[in-house]
């Protein structure tokens, strides 16, 4: 994102694109969602519709045409059963899907135990949250990572080989607060140190998460703006790449809390507009896992090697999910 000069601002001002400050628009809060203004946004600065489009995710282009590699039969097969089916139905039309208690809660609790014990110079730790990127490998983590269903409802709203784009994170975000209004908020400065903005990241990018503690609306949760990844989203500088509390309150657009009991999923397309809602000494800890078609891959050579504790966890592995963390892992799946 870049910051605007006063011609560049006067000239989008007048399109409309960027509006002047005013009780919806105001400050770094200038975003909004709309088929129209995105058409103008998206030529005026089209690197993310470009990437969407090389990957298949405007037009359905043949394969010979497109980036990354087809949704293999094994994903879409086994994505085909609920509560799979049901996901995939609920993220084509939310951009979000929940499975409610997926993932055993005694996995949930070691896990926790083990990474929040973790003593490892690359984990970011401030008083806000606590993050750890590659979290040592163990088959647990692997077959989380790796499952199937879940995977294959990504492949097949891709309709790509869905990509390992990061490392699984493992974050224990803790608010001394409770969430900010945006008009108190100021994102040149970020005093409040997480993602309480109403955003979209990354093209391309889909993602499960698992909630590893019990969640309610009560408590700091994920939200999303339902159906707001239909729009092509994009933005022009860092004043209109967040929308307004003001404006999603207009929108019409249904909110989602990404709650529910622990071990529970939560698949998203990180199109859609969404934020981290903080509520005062409530933590959350979250373990996601991110996918692309193939853009955008952060591989990390110390990352690689810290998180793999034993390479015999990689012997075994089907050529599908070695490719699935090809990019990842090169060292251990070329």
């Amino acid at each position: 994102m870049s910051i605007m000069h006063d011609g560049k601002r006067w000239i989008l001002q007048s399109l409309g694109l960027v509006p002047a400050d005013g009780p919806v628009f105001y400050g770094n809060f200038k975003g909004r969602v709309g088929l129209g203004t995105a058409l103008m946004k998206n030529m005026l600065r089209p690197q993310r519709l470009l990437k969407r489009l090389e990957y298949g995710q405007i037009l359905p282009l043949p394969n010979a045409f497109l980036k990354g590699a087809p949704c293999p039969e094994e994903l879409r097969d086994a994505a085909i059963q609920e509560p799979f089916d049901q996901a995939l139905k609920d993220l084509r039309r939310d951009g979000v899907a929940l499975i409610p208690g997926y993932i055993d809660e005694d996995t949930c609790d070691r896990l926790v135990a083990e990474w929040d014990a973790l003593k490892r110079d690359d984990i970011q730790d401030h008083p806000y949250q606590k993050k750890i990127i590659g979290p040592p490998l163990s088959p647990e983590l692997l077959d989380i990572w790796l499952d199937r269903g879940l995977v294959g409802v990504l492949a097949r709203y891709l309709g790509r080989l869905p990509v390992a784009r990061l490392y699984p994170s493992f974050t224990i975000a803790r608010p001394p607060y409770s969430q900010p209004s945006s008009r108190n908020y100021s994102t040149d400065k970020n005093d409040f140190l997480l993602a309480v903005p109403w955003h979209i990241d990354t093209p391309n990018l889909v993602q499960f998460a698992i909630l590893m503690s019990d969640v309610t609306d009560d408590c700091s949760h994920m939200k999303i703006l339902a159906g707001t990844h239909k729009k092509h989203n994009a933005y022009l500088s860092t004043e209109d790449a967040a929308l307004s509390d003001e404006y999603v309150a207009q929108s019409g657009y249904n909110v989602v809390n990404c709650v529910g009991p622990k071990g529970t999923v939560v698949l998203f397309d990180a199109a859609a507009y969404h934020q981290f809602y903080a509520v005062a000494n409530s933590p959350r800890y979250w373990l996601k896992f991110e996918f692309t078609p193939g853009n955008n891959v952060l591989f990390n050579a110390q990352t690689e090697s810290r998180s793999v504790p034993d390479p015999a966890l990689f012997e075994n592995l089907p050529s599908l999910e070695c490719k699935i963390l090809s990019e990842m892992y090169p060292s251990y799946t070329m």
